[in-house]
C-alpha cells in the first residue's frame, strides 16, 4: 500500500516587461533547488501546448498558494502586475511578496504597498524562503537544513538576478513617435469621445456585422469598425494597428506586449474576434487565447 503524496506548494511568479521576466525565469529554476515541494508556475514558458491563455492564468491563480511578484522601476504601474497581484490577494489561503529589484519601499504606492515588501538582497530573499518554507507545514525543511541548502544555492541566484538587470532598457527616444502619428492618434481620440454612447465608451456605434466584414475582408475592416471598447480601440490605434488584418497578423504574445494593452482588452479582443469566427494567432508555443 502506497502513501499519496501532498501536492507541491504552488508559487505563482508575476513578471512584466523584459528585466522582471528574466527574472522570474531565474526564480522558476532556482526555487525547486532550495525548496523541491515547491512548485513554480512562471508564464509564458509554464503554459501547456493548446491551453487557452486566459484559462491557463485563471486556473493557476486561482489555485495558487503563494505570489511573488518581481517589481522593477519600469514595471511597477503595469496593469499586469496590478491585475496578478489583486488576483492573488483575493485568495484567503494565498500569501503575496513583492521582490523589489533597484526600488526601495518607499517607492511603492497604492494595493502594492499594504503587501509584504521584500527588498532583493540575501537576507531579505532568505526571509522569504523561510516563509515559503513554514507554508510547505509537515513537508517543512528544518532551520538549519534551509540555512545550509539556501546558503549554497543562493550565489547562482545572485548572478542570474544581477545579469538579469542589467538587460538594456528602451531608450527614451527609441520609442518616440513620428508626428504624424501623434496628431492621427489625438484626433481618433476626440472622435472616439465625440461618439460615445450613453451606455459606455466605444468608438463605434454599430460594429459590422459578420456577413459585411466576408464580403469587405480583413484589409478593407478598420479597428473602429470592430466595436471595441474605447480603451483597448485607443491603445491599439496607438501602437500602429489600422484594420483587423494587423490585429490578425500578431499573436496572443506580440498582443500582450503592446504597452498598456492589459489582460482585460486581450480577453474582450479574443470575444470580439469570436464573434467574426476569428481568433488570436497562437504563440510560437503553441498557445492561443
Amino acid at each position: 500500500m502506497t502513501t499519496q503524496q501532498p501536492d507541491k506548494l504552488r508559487v505563482f511568479l508575476s513578471w512584466s516587461l523584459r528585466r522582471s521576466e528574466a527574472v522570474a525565469q531565474a526564480f522558476r529554476d532556482w526555487l525547486p533547488s532550495v525548496l523541491q515541494n515547491v512548485r513554480p508556475y512562471y508564464t509564458p514558458d509554464d503554459m501547456a501546448k493548446g491551453s487557452r491563455w486566459a484559462s491557463e492564468i485563471r486556473g493557476e491563480l486561482e489555485s495558487s498558494d503563494f505570489g511573488i511578484i518581481f517589481l522593477t522601476p519600469e514595471n511597477i504601474s503595469s496593469p499586469w502586475i496590478l491585475f496578478e497581484a489583486g488576483a492573488l490577494s483575493k485568495l484567503e489561503k494565498s500569501k503575496v511578496a513583492p521582490l523589489l529589484l533597484e526600488l526601495e519601499p518607499t517607492d511603492v504606492s497604492g494595493p502594492l504597498s499594504q503587501l509584504q515588501l521584500t527588498k532583493f538582497n540575501k537576507e531579505e530573499c532568505f526571509k522569504l524562503i523561510k516563509s515559503l518554507n513554514r507554508a510547505l507545514d509537515a513537508r517543512a525543511l528544518e532551520p538549519s537544513v534551509l540555512t545550509n541548502v539556501f546558503d549554497k544555492w543562493w550565489p547562482e541566484l545572485d548572478e542570474k538576478i544581477q545579469a538579469a538587470m542589467q538587460i538594456a532598457l528602451p531608450s527614451p527616444g527609441a520609442s518616440k513617435r513620428p508626428e504624424r502619428d501623434l496628431l492621427e492618434e489625438v484626433l481618433e481620440r476626440v472622435r472616439a469621445i465625440q461618439m460615445r454612447p450613453s451606455g459606455g465608451i466605444s468608438p463605434h456605434r454599430r460594429p459590422i456585422s459578420p456577413d459585411e466584414l466576408a464580403a469587405r475582408g480583413p484589409n478593407d475592416v478598420s479597428l473602429r469598425e470592430l466595436g471595441l471598447s474605447g480603451r483597448a480601440y485607443l491603445t491599439m490605434r496607438g501602437s500602429g494597428l489600422r484594420t483587423l488584418a494587423d490585429v490578425l497578423a500578431l499573436s496572443e504574445f506580440d498582443l500582450i506586449r503592446i504597452p498598456n494593452f492589459g489582460k482585460s482588452s486581450l480577453v474582450e479582443l479574443a470575444s470580439v474576434l469570436a464573434r467574426y469566427g476569428c481568433e488570436i494567432r497562437k504563440s510560437d508555443n503553441g498557445s492561443a487565447v
